[in-house]
C-alpha cells in the first residue's frame, strides 16, 4: 500500500513574527532554498581547494544566518 501525505504540518519552533531569529518576511522561500543547496554542494570544492576552510565555513553560516533571518 503506498503511504499517503498526512495534511497535518507542524510549524517549526523557529517561526513566529517579530521574533529574534525569524525568517524574514520579505523572503523567497524558493530563492532561499536554492541559496541553501548551492552554499552546501560548494563545500566540497572549497574542502578540496582552500586550506583555510574551517574557518570560512564558520563566516559563510553566520552570513547566510544574517542574510535570511530577521534582527
Amino acid at each position: 500500500m503506498p503511504r499517503t501525505r498526512t495534511s497535518r504540518r507542524r510549524s517549526p519552533s523557529w517561526s513566529g513574527t517579530g521574533s529574534a531569529g525569524a525568517l524574514r518576511q520579505d523572503l523567497d522561500p524558493y530563492a532561499a532554498a536554492w541559496w541553501l543547496m548551492s552554499l552546501l554542494h560548494a563545500r566540497t570544492f572549497r574542502a578540496a581547494l582552500m586550506p583555510e576552510q574551517a574557518g570560512l565555513e564558520g563566516q559563510l553560516a553566520d552570513m547566510t544566518l544574517d542574510t535570511v533571518t530577521s534582527p
